[in-house]
């Protein structure tokens, strides 16, 4: 899979032109995991994102139930990017599994550099994790209400 045509589309890239896409997707490497193999694990510090290009994964509780299924596109460790700090959940592929790794202080460095990359990524990774927030409160709203 050409890693540039992965993210021209991408919602970590959108508002970045092609050379800007170019630049974030330099950072990376591309990464393989194995059936049930933890890809960040909950407490881990570490500061690097994943995208996660072929396969699925899990995110899990520290009893190891499943709370979210993510899907080819899905960021994982975006967290990372505001605080740092431990990792906040453990994330499992499910079934063999392909990410492009991007480095944390590379992607800092490059986004200090480059501050309009730095803006379009934060505010995108901000977008996601708004609706994200939502989602929960409505579930939160619907468990609430069944009680």
């Amino acid at each position: 899979m050409d890693l540039f045509d992965a993210f021209r589309n991408h919602y970590l890239t959108d508002g970045l032109s092609d050379d800007e896409v170019r630049s974030v997707v330099a950072l990376g490497e591309t990464v393989s995991f194995a059936d049930l193999e933890d890809i960040v694990r909950e407490t881990d510090v570490s500061s690097d994102l994943y995208v996660l290009t072929e396969g699925s994964a899990e995110v899990r509780t520290p009893a190891g139930d499943v709370i979210a299924r993510l899907k080819p596109g899905a960021i994982i460790g975006e967290f990372a990017l505001f605080e740092a700090g431990r990792r906040s959940a453990t994330v499992m592929s499910n079934g063999p599994s392909q990410l492009l790794h991007l480095d944390g202080n590379a992607l800092f460095r490059l986004m200090e550099e480059q501050p309009r990359i730095g803006m379009v990524v934060y505010r995108n990774l901000g977008k996601t994790i708004c609706n994200r927030l939502r989602s929960a409160n409505v579930q939160i709203e619907r468990l609430v209400s069944a009680l």
